[in-house]
């Protein structure tokens, strides 16, 4: 097992990470870090968890350039057969690599399943989502999102397939989100379900989902990637118009630079009725981050 946690300038909720993974009854692991470009004291913190640490502990830097970078360059690092991304500023539930070892046989022998999908949990243990319905084992993101299982996710991946599904790589862009690859893998596999928290999550006022308008506009190439694929995997005409209206109002950002900027798939029909509506996207994201 890899355990990956990409980090920008988290020194101290690192700790808080870094303690969780000692708590743990399994150690058969090891904890790749990719550093993207800290300026804080990252370096020397890490440094005295490989000196406690009853693991592996791996730690690389690279220039600052986003955490999808990172975990490209985590798979083209990661040894462990199986791949689970951890933020740094969450941490993990006691006894969750338990259950994530004693999965292992059966996610290797399953020639269908790219993985495990799980809940994710607030520090106070509250479910962030909805659980699984106990009689399916296995499911598509497809299924999840028909019958109205939405919430956070915690997603463990056999390495060899999510090497398959790199994040692009936009010039100038430093965020793309991490549905754009998890919709591709879901797209061709199906997942082992787990009704059991895998991550906890904490969310901090200098942290991405604080500032999500501001990454959107700084970011909008990816996020315009986001919606066109969100189009096509819609389950129903009423989901792909709310992300043709999205993707709009992106495209209308970017103009006709990219590859992405002109739909041909399945809702054609929606996206171009949508096509109008996208300066006022625009308008209302440009708004949102003042």
């Amino acid at each position: 097992l890899t355990i990956f946690t990409p980090t920008y300038n988290r020194a101290k909720t690192l700790e808080q990470t870094f303690k969780s993974l000692c708590r743990q009854q399994f150690f058969d692991f090891e904890w790749l870090i990719i550093d993207d470009g800290s300026t804080d004291n990252t370096t020397h913190t890490v440094q005295q968890f490989i000196a406690q640490a009853p693991f592996s502990i791996r730690y690389y830097q690279q220039e600052h350039g986003g955490k999808h970078r990172a975990y490209n360059h985590a798979l083209a690092l990661a040894m462990g057969d199986l791949f689970f991304a951890v933020d740094s500023d969450d941490y993990l539930p006691d006894g969750c690599l338990i259950t994530i070892a004693n999965c292992k046989d059966k996610l290797l022998h399953n020639t269908r399943i790219c993985g495990i999908i799980a809940l994710k949990e607030s520090p106070d243990k509250k479910v962030l989502g909805k659980c699984f319905s106990n009689n399916i084992a296995t499911t598509t993101l497809q299924e999840l999102e028909k019958n109205g299982c939405n919430g956070e996710r915690s997603f463990v991946f056999k390495t060899n397939i999510a090497r398959q599904y790199p994040f692009p790589i936009i010039d100038g862009e430093h965020f793309v989100t991490e549905s754009v690859v998890y919709d591709r893998i879901g797209a061709n596999w199906s997942f082992l379900t787990l009704n059991h928290s895998l991550t906890v999550c904490e969310y901090h006022t200098n942290g991405l989902s604080s500032n999500i308008y501001n990454i959107m506009m700084e970011n909008p190439i990816g996020f315009m990637i986001y919606h066109y694929q969100r189009i096509n995997n819609a389950s129903n005409w009423c989901n792909a118009l709310r992300h043709a209206l999205r993707y709009h109002a992106f495209r209308t950002r970017v103009g006709n630079q990219t590859e992405w900027s002109s739909y041909h798939g399945k809702y054609a029909w929606i996206v171009k009725l949508t096509a109008p509506i996208g300066i006022l996207g625009k308008c209302y994201y440009k708004r949102k981050c003042q």
